[in-house]
């Protein structure tokens, strides 16, 4: 196998993360994740698909006397993109893939005292 791509390793890797704030308050954040194809074999002769994953966030904080609740939004995969989250690498039978949950949604509130 000398000479081939290092096996589960992709050759290209681009995280970005853009950063708005609005009206002093509220903030939105866009994120991407390029991953370039994988080889998932150690004799290169199965590769994943490239794969550039979305998601966006919104945060809005609202601050009392002596606290601090933070709420927040998320959208996962922004786009429905069918990808694959992690490789089983030289799988038996060919098994390589566990896919990716598809696009998602999660509400939540931080609090600080």
């Amino acid at each position: 196998f000398s000479g081939n791509a290092l096996t589960g390793i992709p050759k290209t890797t681009i995280n970005s993360l853009l950063n708005f704030t609005f009206f002093k308050k509220l903030s939105v954040d866009y994120s991407q994740f390029l991953t370039s194809k994988i080889p998932l074999t150690d004799a290169n002769s199965v590769w994943s698909e490239a794969s550039l994953i979305s998601n966006i966030q919104f945060r809005y904080p609202i601050v009392f006397e002596r606290s601090r609740v933070n709420l927040f939004f998320q959208i996962q995969n922004l786009y429905n993109t069918d990808y694959v989250l992690g490789f089983d690498i030289n799988a038996f039978g060919n098994r390589f893939y566990n896919p990716a949950a598809k696009r998602n949604f999660v509400v939540g509130a931080t609090i600080q005292l």
